[in-house]
């Protein structure tokens, strides 16, 4: 498991989270809904499903949500958390 914190675009710090980085069957992203963090129930829920089918998996924070990402929740709005995404798979692409 690997956690990290990144930037995005806005240079706000994402909180990242990569489980089964030795997995060989690809690379899924979960991502939560407006409001949530990485670890709800349902979110570990999916990220699990991916692990045992064999991928690795990446969670994260969006900014101005309630986990570990920075920003204020009532900044929130849902093209933010879309262009975080887009921030973190950029970030992944240049991950081994």
């Amino acid at each position: 498991m690997i956690k990290e914190k990144i930037k995005n675009l806005n240079n706000t710090d994402l909180s990242i989270l990569v489980e089964g980085e030795d997995n060989k069957g690809g690379l899924a992203f979960v991502v939560h809904g407006l409001g949530g963090f990485k670890e709800q129930v349902h979110i570990r829920t999916m990220a699990e499903a991916f692990l045992e089918s064999g991928y690795a998996v990446v969670t994260f924070d969006a900014a101005n949500s309630i986990g570990e990402s920075g920003g204020m929740m009532e900044d929130a709005t849902l093209t933010n958390y879309f262009e975080d995404l887009e921030d973190v798979v950029s970030w992944a692409a240049k991950q081994k």
